[in-house]
Formats: structure tokens, C-alpha cells, sequence
């Protein structure tokens, strides 16, 4: 080695001094910076998360009810009216949908969480028991227009 590259070289000596106390540990304010970021992260991420799940179960109920909603529509340009009803029933085996057992089954409703109930043959609505799944029940007319479920 010339001598040039030893005087470079013996630089560095105190860089591999003061590393080798760094080696040692993380220092109590470096430990509650980690502490603080992962509270954070953790403070943002939780309401997304619990968003999205409510997202995500309305959007199954709303799925399998608009699908019903088809099926009592084709039924109505068929027969003039909608099928009537007098007391909720369970859609399943009921004449007006070619849906067949577990059809409906999805991650958070079962086949026998949907109902169906007409009175007048002009207006229905189709209900999605909410259960211990949705704050209340989940709802959908003739015309559409969903209620309820938050």
C-alpha cells in the first residue's frame, strides 16, 4: 500500500470506534419514536379498515338484492304484476327467481337473510336481515332505492 492510501485509510479509524458503541442498542428516544409512528399508523389504519368492512357487506347485500330485484322484474313483464305476498317469506324456492339453494350464500349472508314481501302486487320491497352483521336491516323498493343497513 503507498502511503497515500494508508493515511486514507487511517481516517476512518474513530468511524469504526464510534460504531462499535452504536452496535450496542437503540437508545430509549429512538424506541419511542418506532412507539409513536406505529401508534399513528395504527390510529389511521383501524377506521379504514372498519370502513371498508362495512363497505364490503353492504356491497354483498346490495349485490344479492339487486340480482332479486331482476328476477322480480322479469316476473312483473310477465305476469302484470309482482308476486303478492302478505308476510316476508324466504326468496329461495319461491316461483318468481330461478335461484337455487346456497345462490345467495356469500361471506357475510346466508341464503335465508334475504325476505321478500309484496302486498299490493305494484310495490315490494326485499330485505337483507342485518343481524349481528349490519347496524340495521338493509332494504331495496321497486324502484331501487336502498335504505337502511349502516
Amino acid at each position: 500500500m503507498s502511503t497515500r492510501t494508508k493515511q486514507y485509510f487511517s481516517g476512518f479509524s474513530n468511524v469504526g470506534a464510534g460504531f462499535s458503541r452504536m452496535v450496542d442498542g437503540f437508545s430509549l428516544v429512538e424506541l419511542v419514536i418506532v412507539i409513536v409512528i406505529v401508534g399513528l399508523s395504527s390510529a389511521i389504519a383501524v377506521p379504514i379498515v372498519s370502513i371498508n368492512d362495512t363497505k364490503a357487506k353492504l356491497s354483498e347485500a346490495d349485490a344479492a338484492m339487486t340480482s332479486l330485484r331482476t328476477q322480480l322484474r322479469i316476473y312483473e313483464e310477465k305476469n302484470g304484476e309482482y308476486p303478492i305476498e302478505a308476510s316476508a317469506i324466504n326468496v329461495i324456492g319461491a316461483d318468481w327467481n330461478n335461484f337455487s339453494t346456497n345462490a345467495l350464500n356469500g361471506k357475510y349472508f346466508a341464503d335465508g337473510s334475504y325476505t321478500y314481501e309484496s302486498l299490493d302486487g305494484m310495490n315490494f320491497t326485499l330485505s337483507c336481515a342485518g343481524g349481528s352483521v349490519l347496524d340495521s336491516e338493509r332494504t331495496l323498493n321497486q324502484s331501487g332505492v336502498f335504505n337502511g343497513g349502516n
